[in-house]
């Protein structure tokens, strides 16, 4: 199995929720984001300062920021910047970075939630 087809398994929240055929988020690469992420926890923390709630929230908007500056186009981005309406994805997004500045402004201030 190559990494092309390993990339092509998706999930999306609309019809079919799982294919093969290009719509989605890429099931490899979410996984692998999070798997890398989670062996380099132990370093980046340390020098962050970050808890892991903190951490691990950050990855997701940290990738859609990352692949806008490499200009690359991906199916979670254009959904996100898509501005005929609003949907799921914009929705998470949004309670991910309100949740992640929240708690970053709570361990900024010495105040903790944990």
């Amino acid at each position: 199995m190559d990494l092309k087809e390993l990339r092509s398994y998706r999930i999306q929240f609309e019809e079919p929720f799982y294919n093969s055929s290009g719509l989605g988020i890429s099931l490899f690469d979410l996984f692998m984001t999070f798997f890398i992420a989670y062996l380099i926890e132990p370093y980046v923390r340390v020098y962050t300062k970050l808890n892991r709630q903190d951490y691990y929230l950050m990855l997701l908007p940290l990738g859609v920021i990352s692949h806008i500056l490499t200009n690359q186009h991906t199916f979670l981005n254009g959904k996100l910047f898509d501005n005929s309406s609003i949907n799921l994805y914009k929705v998470i997004m949004i309670i991910i970075v309100v949740k992640l500045i929240y708690e970053l402004i709570n361990s900024f201030y010495g105040k903790t939630t944990h």
